[in-house]
């Protein structure tokens, strides 16, 4: 009875974290997957009407968020709220035989899906990075049980698969790291002899990997049906490299990113190490090698994709909260196993070790949000919700007043496309005006800049909005854009925001009359 009340005020203190996000203003990022996801909704179809750089996964998450809650904030924030509750129920079921002591398996949660309410801010929320990690969590735990059982089935194996396939439409780089869970299964499956070992790798190879197309078959149909599919391998599979072999941001992300992760991961760090040799020393399971594979090797695709941006990290926070988690775990069961009496107080050993997660910043960073919501009645009201988003996000301020004049009886059916952050389009209650998306334009490659200004031509979108910081970058990788707009264009205003251009008035050929 005890454990379920713990575990229930566990599930509690993430719902309050979580609400306490669930007004926070989206980035570019999550504008633009909201905006995909509703026009998908409306009819239009990923990678055909609406094209970006991501696999369909986060729009498919967004289009389940915005159907069920509303595509604004508070919606998808509350589906994510829904999903990490999931997750940290699946935690505590997962991780049972993990821990000696049921007080820290209930804090297991607050070291993963807490730990992530109290890091992430408007920039991190609701990313592909930490979304995937239920699914990771599920995959590994299929492929690798705590309880070894002999005479498995298949059906584990297909399952984790499936999770497996799942999580490559969210991004194939991370499809990686189910697979490396099916080696370190293989790796310690309780057999004897190398032959057996081999055949059932092979069978239960065959069936992770039936898995995994199964996912990507049916996507695969979908779009093929919807003429989309060379689109979609392309964005999938053939764009990405080319991406990664341009220019990246330079060291100076690589900089900040490795800097924000100690700075919120900080307490996790040595405790992850820590619980790395242990689980190395003593640990046989496959459970506690895949934990530590998926931060290694989590690590190393950050790395890899040569963006490191700060959300990017998020991928290893579960892992390292488990391992962090276990590295307690474990010292507490050695000091209540010493002789002296200091060291049978395990009240002060708890105590010690409550001090060790709590004294850090992540209570505060719940708590100064907490304290700015308040000034904003916590957002309860619409009115109250804009003004503590414009707080959060000057851009949502400048999108307001930017796109007024959209509103206005002559400009309501004028078309609109945005050079810069997707937020303009909802403050001016429009969709986007063509298929390619201007907010990622930074990693565009050659022909998507082809593709970009021939849908301009084509669709001659009414209003055309160049943030101050896009506009710079057109003038580097883009100058049949920047001609495009002078010679169709004309420059209607300019402010510290970005420039406005409307289309200018098409002259009727004088045969025709």
């Amino acid at each position: 009875m005890r454990t379920i009340l713990t575990e229930t005020a566990v599930l509690l203190i993430i719902a309050i974290a979580g609400i306490t996000c669930l007004p926070q203003p989206f980035d570019g990022d999550q504008a633009l997957f909201a905006l995909g996801a509703e026009e998908w909704t409306n009819g239009s179809v990923y990678f055909r009407d609406f094209q970006d750089l991501k696999p369909p996964g986060i729009y498919l998450f967004y289009l389940v968020g915005g159907q069920l809650f509303g595509f604004d904030e508070k919606g998808i924030h509350l589906f994510e709220l829904l999903w990490n509750l999931v997750f940290a129920w699946t935690v505590l079921r997962i991780s049972a035989g993990w821990f000696d002591s049921p007080g820290f398996r209930c804090a297991a949660p607050l070291a993963t899906c807490g730990v992530y309410y109290c890091i992430a801010d408007t920039w991190h929320l609701t990313q592909i990075e930490w979304i995937v990690g239920l699914p990771l969590l599920t995959s590994l735990a299929l492929l690798c049980p705590l309880q070894q059982k002999s005479g498995r089935s298949y059906l584990p194996y297909i399952a984790a698969g499936i999770l497996g396939g799942l999580i490559g439409l969210f991004k194939p780089l991370y499809g990686i790291l189910p697979a490396l869970f099916w080696v370190c299964s293989m790796l310690t499956l309780p057999v004897n002899g190398l032959k057996h070992r081999f055949r059932l790798a092979v069978e239960y190879g065959v069936a992770f990997a039936f898995g995994v197309l199964i996912p990507l078959a049916l996507a695969a149909a979908y779009f093929r049906d919807q003429q989309a599919l060379a689109a979609a391998i392309r964005t999938m599979f053939i764009d990405p490299p080319a991406v990664l072999a341009q220019k990246t941001d330079g060291y100076g992300m690589l900089v900040q990113g490795v800097r924000w992760f100690f700075n919120m991961y900080g307490p996790l760090i040595p405790l992850t190490f820590a619980g790395t040799i242990f689980t190395i020393r003593h640990d046989r399971s496959g459970f506690g090698l895949s934990l530590i594979v998926w931060t290694v090797a989590g690590f190393l695709l950050i790395l890899i994709q040569r963006m490191w941006w700060e959300y990017h990290y998020l991928l290893i926070l579960s892992p390292m909260g488990l391992l962090s988690v276990r590295t307690l775990d474990r010292a507490f069961a050695f000091f209540g196993t010493l002789e002296t009496s200091w060291c049978r107080r395990r009240n002060r050993i708890t105590a010690f070790c409550t001090c060790l997660l709590l004294f850090s910043t992540w209570p505060v960073l719940t708590l100064h949000r907490v304290a700015v919501l308040s000034q904003f009645g916590f957002a309860w009201s619409p009115e109250d919700t804009l003004r503590y988003q414009q707080r959060q996000h000057p851009e949502y301020a400048a999108a307001e007043q930017e796109t007024r004049f959209l509103h206005n009886p002559e400009t309501v059916d004028d078309s609109l496309y945005v050079f810069g952050n997707p937020i303009y389009y909802h403050f001016a209650n429009r969709c986007q005006a063509i298929p390619q998306q201007g907010w990622s334009i930074k990693v565009y490659l050659p022909d998507q800049w082809s593709e970009i200004v021939s849908q301009l031509k084509t669709n001659q979108p009414g209003h055309i909005f160049v943030a101050n910081n896009k506009h710079e970058q057109l003038q580097k990788v883009s100058a049949e854009t920047l001609n495009l707009l002078s010679t169709s264009y004309s420059m209607t205003s300019q402010s510290v925001h970005g420039t406005w251009y409307r289309r200018k008035a098409i002259t009727p050929d004088p045969e025709f009359h």
